[in-house]
């Protein structure tokens, strides 16, 4: 998933989460186009599966909509220079990009929101310092890597979720557990807090070395319907289950 990435000068920016002047690079740039406000994307007349999304700074929010097309809008929200972010349809799968690559991107942040037609299926993000909210119907994965910042996700139904954080926070709701197959959860400092319907136990695995467990439910479940699995690694960081 991790398409871009950044040259830092020192670490010290990436760990306190302060960015600094950086270059910003990812693969194929003479592919991608250049945002102009609002923006709607219809890839190829074809359904959007796919929303792959990397960031470095700013807020983002993702939600369902009732168009087919999928809507781009975004603002700056910083004290920095604005670079417009580049986007490219690639088969049923639209990638968003924060900056034009080989940018010096500084300490500006943008804010973004998308709205997705309920076609989309899948949801990749890769992000340095965003908060990040998503709110969607029925998906089949989403995948998160970060270094910071809040995560919020709510939707009806979910297959395959995975999250990657160094220090991050992190809520997930899933109100129809039915279609839940696997949550892997990998952080160093960040607290992770899942909501489920309760209509299904989950076979856990908690490795950490100092966080704490609390969990609502476990058994209370459908024998019919089997049980899903939470997977979770952790060095400080909390996990928290709870039934909805």
């Amino acid at each position: 998933m991790k398409k871009a990435y950044i040259l830092f000068p020192f670490l010290l920016p990436l760990v306190s989460c302060s960015i600094s002047i950086s270059d910003y690079w990812y693969d194929d740039a003479d592919q991608y186009n250049e945002y102009t406000a609002p923006l709607g994307i219809h890839v190829d007349d074809a359904s959007i599966l796919t929303l792959d999304v990397d960031w470095i700074a700013g807020d983002i929010l993702i939600k369902e909509g009732e168009d087919t097309d999928l809507l781009i809008e975004e603002e700056n929200a910083g004290k920095g220079e604005y670079l417009p972010l580049y986007y490219r349809g690639l088969g049923t799968e639209v990638e968003i990009r924060y900056a034009k690559s080989g940018s010096r991107v500084s300490n500006s942040k943008k804010k973004l929101e998308i709205t997705i037609p309920s076609s989309v299926e899948k949801i990749e993000m890769d992000v340095v310092s965003s908060n990040v909210v998503i709110e969607a119907g029925s998906l089949n994965e989403i995948s998160l890597y970060t270094v910071s910042g809040e995560a919020k996700f709510s939707v009806s139904s979910l297959r395959d979720f995975s999250w990657d954080s160094t220090s991050g926070n992190l809520e997930l709701e899933v109100a129809d557990s039915t279609l839940l197959n696997e949550i892997e959860l990998d952080t160093v400092s960040g607290n992770a807090d899942l909501t489920f319907d309760g209509k299904r136990g989950y076979n856990l695995k908690f490795d950490t070395i100092s966080g704490s467990l609390t969990k609502e439910f476990e058994q209370d479940v459908d024998a019919s319907l089997g049980k899903f699995s939470i997977d979770c690694d952790s060095v400080s960081g909390n996990l928290s289950i709870h039934k909805k």
